[in-house]
């Protein structure tokens, strides 16, 4: 029974020392880096009551990117970029008529484009809780600079109407970008 103890022993502490080390090396890397966020986005467009239901473009609008000045504002160049991610993304409805609601929508999702880059969905709700006025769509991990070293990318606000509106409902998308530049010289 004491060789089976030692044994284990021997094998826990030279892994509590690995794990250790590797939580110390994570916290040094992670020290190196600055996060910041940019400035909120709004776009604004409308679902017509002439818009059948289906899958809908709502709006695509192209939109300066700010990077260059982003990273100034923040001391920091592009070339120390070391990701670009949407932080938060949401939809909400600028009606004053408080009986419009998201419930004739089955999805809505924003994507961004460049011609060099095509195009990629960078949040997304398929899940519409019913009588809701503010959406917060899921926001997908991916790594969005390659479409802001473009001087403009093309944002996109689509989604699958289930029935039709009888008013001209007026939508604001909102959506901010973290950025993590590395701090190393």
């Amino acid at each position: 029974m004491n060789l089976y103890l030692m044994n284990k022993r021997f094998i826990l502490i030279p892994l509590l020392i690995m794990i250790f080390s590797f939580i110390n090396s994570c916290d040094e890397h992670v020290d190196d880096l600055l996060t910041f966020d940019s400035e909120e986005y709004c776009v604004e467009f409308t679902i017509d009551p002439l818009d059948r239901a289906g899958l809908h473009i709502f709006t695509e609008e192209a939109l300066q990117s700010d990077l260059d000045s982003l990273m100034e504002a923040n001391g920091v160049t592009k070339e120390k970029l070391e990701s670009a991610h949407l932080k938060d993304a949401k939809v909400e409805i600028m009606n004053s008529n408080e009986s419009l609601n998201f419930d004739i929508l089955d999805l809505v999702k924003f994507t961004l484009y460049t011609d060099s880059l095509g195009e990629s969905t960078v949040a997304e709700i398929d899940s519409i809780p019913k009588g809701v006025r503010i959406l917060n769509l899921e926001v997908y991990g991916e790594d969005v600079q390659a479409f802001l070293y473009d001087d403009t990318y093309i944002f996109s606000a689509k989604g699958l109407l289930n029935a039709r509106t009888f008013e001209i409902m007026e939508l604001r998308a909102k959506f901010t970008f973290q950025f993590k530049t590395s701090l190393k010289k």
